[in-house]
């Protein structure tokens, strides 16, 4: 039993980071090299689900349990975002780091893609 928290946590932090209130997605995954997950929860009470194809991170859906800040490392330069089930899309406002800041409710869902 031990042995599987040994095996799964290192990957899981190849996947997906939230150190510091700030969500970083597949920080340290090799590029080029395709990859999903799903529902991996991080700080703040986030459940986060994205995918890598070999190129760039081409989707992300965040689903807030608790609401509060959402603070996510834009891994695009241009992206697009949906705050109500994918309706409506809007462009991604960074503040001067790369960092998208949104405030959520509890249940929210906030759905990132990439521009192009």
């Amino acid at each position: 039993y031990t042995e599987m928290f040994g095996a799964a946590l290192p990957v899981s932090e190849l996947l997906l980071q939230s150190v510091g209130g700030t969500i970083r997605l597949f920080p340290a995954w090799p590029k080029g090299t395709k990859a999903a997950f799903a529902t991996l929860r991080t700080e703040g009470g986030f459940l986060v689900s994205a995918e890598q194809n070999t190129e760039r991170v081409v989707s992300v859906r965040i689903e807030s349990t608790a609401g509060g800040a959402l603070r996510v490392l834009s891994p695009w330069n241009k992206g697009e975002v949906s705050r109500d089930g994918g309706t409506s899309w809007s462009a991604i406002a960074l503040d001067e780091t790369g960092i998208l800041r949104a405030e959520t409710q509890p249940g929210e869902v906030v759905m990132l893609r990439a521009v192009g």
